[in-house]
């Protein structure tokens, strides 16, 4: 089964596998946006910010959306000093 499914692994560092096929539905309990407060990036931050985003955007592992819903990004600093964006 796992050689049947082995797309949907990750192969590296630069992976993070695929299904193109899959489609989820999520049920909520209205239709009511959630949109928290946009928290400002510091502006020291923001070239590295973009870079990230755009890295992310090429890889494809998120796209650009024009949903009603919205949740602010938090940058963090992991132990090794990379950028880690973690969304509240």
């Amino acid at each position: 089964m796992l050689m049947e499914e082995s797309d949907s692994f990750a192969r590296n560092d630069d992976d993070i596998g695929c299904i193109d096929e899959l489609q989820m539905r999520i049920n909520l309990s209205d239709d009511t946006p959630v949109q928290k407060t946009y928290r400002p990036i510091a502006k020291p931050l923001y070239p590295e910010v973009k870079q990230y985003v755009e890295d992310l955007l090429n890889r494809r592992w998120i796209q650009k959306s024009k949903s009603a819903y919205s949740s602010p990004v938090v940058c963090v600093r992991k132990k090794d000093g990379t950028l880690r964006l973690c969304i509240d």
